[in-house]
C-alpha cells in the first residue's frame, strides 16, 4: 500500500470517527446539545421572520384577524383601582364580550376557592349565560419522590369534572406527561363551562418557552390543552375521530373547514408537544382589547355596536399580562412575553394549518449521511488548506440548507451534532497532516496573544528563543487595582460585575499593548505588567509612567461615561518599580506562564497600595528616569519588608 493510500484511509477514517465521537458526545451530553441546539433554531427563526415577516393570520372574515387578546394591563390597573382585585370585574368583561356576539372565550386565569361571594355569583352567572367559555386548570406533572402538596399546598385540587378528559386513539409509543393534581378553577365555575382545559406550559432546559404540550395524561384520560380544545370545538371535531400518535401527529379527523370535511394533523413530539410558531412579535401579533376601554361600553352604550362589528364570532382569550401578574416569561423572539401568547399562537397556527416541525430520525440520518459523503469526496483531495476551505464551505452549505429548510418546509433540523462532526473532522484530518512544528507554532500564538502585544508577539514567533529561558534583568513593573472595587461589587449583579470588568480590561489592555508592555496576570480587579522584556526597550521606564498616566485619563473617560449609566464610579491607583527582577516561562510550552518575580515586583504591589486613588505612585529609581519628562512631587518613605534600604516614593501628576 502506497503512502498516498494510507494517508487517504487515514483521512477517512478520521472523518468516520470524528462524526462517531460527535454522535456520542451528543447522547452523553444530550442536555448541553439539546440547548445548543434550541439556541441555534432560535436564531434560525428569528431569520425566518425578518425574510418572510409575519407568520399568516387566521381571519374570520376578509382582513379581519379571528383572535383576540382581552387582556388586564398595566394601563388597566391603574384605571380601574381596587376593581382588579374583584371577579365581578370579569363578570363585566363577560357580559360585554358576550353582549358583541364574541365566538368562544378562553381564560388564562384560574379562579381558585368559591368564596360564595356576590363577586363570585356574578361570574358563574355571567359564564352560564355566555355559554361559550373555556376555563383554565394548571396541571402537575408527576415526577417520582416530588410532594407536590407540600410544594404548592393549598392551591392544589384532586381532579374530578367529567368535562376534563378525552379518551383518544392513541397510537404508537411516547407518551404525554402525567399528573395527578391540579391548580383548578373552583368547581361551581367549572361545571358550568364550555369545557376545561389545561393552560400548562413549560420552558426547555435553558429556561425559554418554545412549545408546549396539547394534552396531559392523568388516571382517567388526557386533558388537552386549552387552545387544542377551544380550536376542536370550534372547528366541530368529533371526540371519536380524535387520534394521538406520539412524536408524529395529533389529528382532529372529520373536521368542518370552508364548508369541507377533512383531517386537521398537528405535529408534535414524544411528549404530545407542539412547537410555538409565533407569527410575531407580542406588540402586533393579534389584536388587544384592554379591560379599560371595553369598560367604556358600559359609559355609552352606542359603543355596544361598533364593538359587536369588530369582535362577533371572534376567539378571545382573557389574560393577565400586566407587570403584576408575572405570567411572562423568555421566547424566542422576545425576553419578556405574556404566556397567553403561547395559547393565541397555538390556536392560529392550528386554524391556519401552519405549523413548525423537526426532521424526524430517518431525514436527519440521511442529512448526515450525505455530509459525510461529501466530506469523503473533499478528503481524498490532498492538501491542508484546500481541506479547511472546502470543509468550511460545506459547513456553510449546511447552515444555508437548514435556514431553505425552516423557510420553506417549516423544518429545523438538528444543527449540532452535524456540525461538531464536521468540526472535529477539521480538527483531526489537519492534526494529522500538519507538521508538528507547524501545530506548535499555532498553539503558542494562541497562547501569547493575550499577553504580548501583536508587534512582539510576531517577534517570539520568529524567535521563539526569546521565551524559552529564565534570566535577570533589570524591568519596569506596573500593579493597578480599582479603589473601592470589592465594596461596590457586593451590591452588583454577576453580569454587572463581569461588564464592566470586560470592558475596563480591555481598554487597560490595549493601552498597555499600544506601549508595547507585557501582561503578566489578571488579578481580580487587579492588572500586572512589565516593560522592557521579552523585547528589550531601552526606555522601558518611561513607556511604564506614559502608560500609567494613559491608563488614568481612560479611566476617567469610563468614569464620566459609567455615571451616567449609574455604574462603577472608576478610580484606580497604579505603582510603578524598576529592578532587578528573575523573568521567564516558569511553566511550560504546554502550560505557559510567563512571569517576572523577585523582591522588585513585591516592591511595586506596595507602591500601587500606597498610591491614592486617581494616583500613579513611582519608586526612586524609576524617578530618576522620567522627571524630565513629567511633572511630579515627594511622597516620602516607604519601608518594605526584604529591602534594606528606604524607597523614596514620588507621585506623578496626571494630566487633566
Amino acid at each position: 500500500m502506497s503512502i498516498d493510500d494510507r494517508r487517504t484511509i487515514y483521512t477517512l477514517s478520521l472523518i468516520a470517527a470524528s462524526f462517531l465521537l460527535a454522535l456520542l458526545l451528543s447522547l452523553i451530553f444530550s442536555d448541553v446539545f439539546t440547548v445548543w441546539n434550541y439556541k441555534i433554531n432560535d436564531r434560525l427563526f428569528i431569520l425566518h421572520y425578518a425574510i418572510r415577516g409575519d407568520e399568516p393570520l387566521w381571519e374570520i372574515r376578509p382582513g379581519e384577524p379571528g383572535i383576540i387578546h382581552v387582556s388586564l394591563d398595566d394601563e388597566s390597573y391603574s384605571s380601574l383601582g381596587e376593581r382588579v382585585k374583584s371577579r365581578r370585574l370579569y363578570a363585566e368583561i363577560l357580559n360585554i364580550l358576550e353582549r358583541a356576539g364574541i365566538g368562544a372565550v378562553a381564560f388564562d386565569i384560574v379562579f381558585q376557592n368559591d368564596t360564595r361571594s356576590t363577586h363570585d355569583d356574578a361570574l358563574v352567572d355571567a359564564v352560564r349565560r355566555a355559554g361559550n367559555v373555556y376555563i383554565p386548570t394548571v396541571l402537575k406533572p408527576l415526577e417520582p419522590g416530588a410532594d407536590y402538596r407540600v410544594e404548592l399546598g393549598s392551591l392544589l385540587v384532586p381532579l374530578g369534572a367529567d368535562n376534563y378528559y378525552w379518551n383518544p386513539v392513541v397510537v404508537g409509543g411516547g407518551g404525554a406527561p402525567e399528573a395527578t393534581e391540579a391548580i383548578a378553577t373552583f368547581p361551581r365555575l367549572a361545571s358550568i363551562a364550555k369545557a376545561v382545559g389545561h393552560i400548562t406550559v413549560f420552558p426547555d432546559k435553558d429556561g425559554v418557552f418554545r412549545r408546549a404540550p396539547l394534552v396531559m395524561k392523568t388516571g382517567n384520560g388526557y386533558v388537552p390543552s386549552i387552545s387544542l380544545l377551544m380550536v376542536a370545538h370550534y372547528l366541530r371535531a368529533p371526540l371519536s375521530g380524535i387520534e394521538i400518535s406520539f412524536g408524529d401527529y395529533i389529528k382532529l379527523a372529520d373536521i368542518d373547514r370552508r364548508g369541507k370535511k377533512t383531517d386537521l394533523l398537528i405535529p408534535i413530539n414524544e411528549r404530545g408537544e407542539v412547537i410555538v410558531n409565533f407569527r410575531s412579535a407580542w406588540v402586533g401579533s393579534f389584536p388587544f382589547y384592554p379591560f379599560h376601554k371595553l369598560l367604556l361600553v358600559e359609559e355609552d352604550p352606542d359603543l355596544i355596536d361598533i364593538l359587536a362589528e369588530e369582535i362577533r364570532g371572534k376567539l378571545a382569550i382573557i389574560s393577565d399580562v400586566s407587570t403584576s401578574g408575572r405570567d411572562i416569561g423568555p421566547v424566542p423572539m422576545e425576553s419578556v412575553y405574556p404566556l397567553s401568547g403561547i395559547h393565541a399562537n397555538i390556536v392560529n397556527s392550528m386554524l391556519t394549518d401552519n405549523f413548525l416541525d423537526e426532521t424526524g430520525k430517518v431525514h436527519q440520518s440521511a442529512i448526515v449521511f450525505v455530509l459525510l459523503l461529501a466530506l469523503a469526496l473533499i478528503g481524498l483531495v490532498r492538501g491542508a488548506l484546500f481541506f479547511s476551505a472546502a470543509t468550511v464551505s460545506l459547513l456553510v452549505l449546511f447552515f444555508v440548507f437548514a435556514i431553505l429548510l425552516l423557510l420553506y418546509k417549516n423544518l429545523f433540523t438538528n444543527t449540532v451534532m452535524p456540525s461538531l462532526g464536521i468540526f472535529l473532522s477539521i480538527l483531526s484530518v489537519n492534526a494529522y497532516r500538519y507538521a508538528v512544528e507547524q501545530r506548535e507554532k499555532e498553539f503558542m500564538r494562541r497562547r501569547l496573544e493575550e499577553y504580548f502585544p501583536p508587534a512582539v508577539l510576531k517577534k517570539i514567533l520568529r524567535s521563539p528563543s526569546l521565551i524559552s529561558s529564565n534570566e535577570k534583568k533589570v524591568l519596569t513593573i506596573l500593579f493597578s487595582d480599582i479603589a473601592g472595587f470589592t465594596t461596590w461589587s457586593e451590591t452588583q449583579t454577576p453580569e454587572s460585575i463581569h461588564s464592566t470588568l470586560n470592558e475596563y480590561f480591555e481598554n487597560m489592555v490595549d493601552i498597555v499593548f499600544r506601549n508595547e508592555g507585557t501582561v503578566d496576570k489578571y488579578m481580580g480587579d487587579g492588572l500586572m505588567v512589565f516593560f522592557g522584556d521579552p523585547v528589550e526597550q531601552p526606555d522601558h521606564a518611561a513607556r511604564a509612567v506614559k502608560t500609567a498616566l494613559q491608563m488614568q485619563q481612560k479611566a476617567g473617560e469610563l468614569r464620566e461615561r459609567w455615571k451616567s449609566l449609574g455604574g462603577l464610579p472608576l478610580k484606580i491607583r497604579i505603582g510603578i518599580n524598576l529592578g532587578e527582577v528573575v523573568v521567564g516561562n516558569m511553566g511550560s510550552m504546554k502550560r505557559m506562564d510567563y512571569t517576572v518575580l523577585g523582591a522588585n515586583v513585591n516592591l511595586a504591589q506596595r507602591l500601587e497600595s500606597s498610591a491614592p486613588p486617581g494616583g500613579v505612585v513611582v519608586s526612586g529609581r524609576v524617578w530618576s528616569e522620567v522627571k524630565h519628562l513629567y511633572g511630579g512631587e515627594y511622597m516620602g518613605i516607604l519601608s518594605a519588608k526584604g529591602i534594606s534600604e528606604d524607597i523614596k516614593m514620588y507621585r506623578i501628576f496626571v494630566p487633566e
